[in-house]
């Protein structure tokens, strides 16, 4: 059984959150560095973490293990994978990690 909720990332953004409870935060991660792209629609995956940060998927690969170990614990460093979200439901955000910006970005500049 799937559920959705509203997260909010950032101020004024509500991406939807993909919680799958049938499955564990460590299946998710797992999930998240196996796949990189969802499918239908080949929008890249992120994690959404403990603290509210996104990251990307080469980085959930990069700091697997951290992620992993701090997720099985349920320790609260901004490692702990909360839930799963894709580029689609982003805009204007970016990796929390490595900066690389994660789904629409829109060039509005305030004159």
């Amino acid at each position: 059984m799937k559920r959705e909720i509203l997260k909010s990332l950032v101020p004024g953004d509500k991406p939807y959150v993909f919680i799958d409870y049938d499955r564990t935060p460590v299946d998710l991660a797992r999930r998240i560095a196996r796949e990189q792209f969802a499918w239908p629609g080949g929008y890249e995956l992120c994690a959404v973490m403990d603290d509210g940060g996104l990251v990307c998927s080469a980085c959930v690969r990069a700091n697997y293990r951290n992620i992993i170990h701090d997720t099985k614990h349920g320790w609260n460093t901004g490692w702990r994978v909360e839930g799963i979200t894709s580029e689609a439901e982003l805009e204007n955000c970016s990796c929390d990690h490595c900066d690389k910006p994660l789904g629409y970005q829109s060039n509005d500049e305030e004159v």
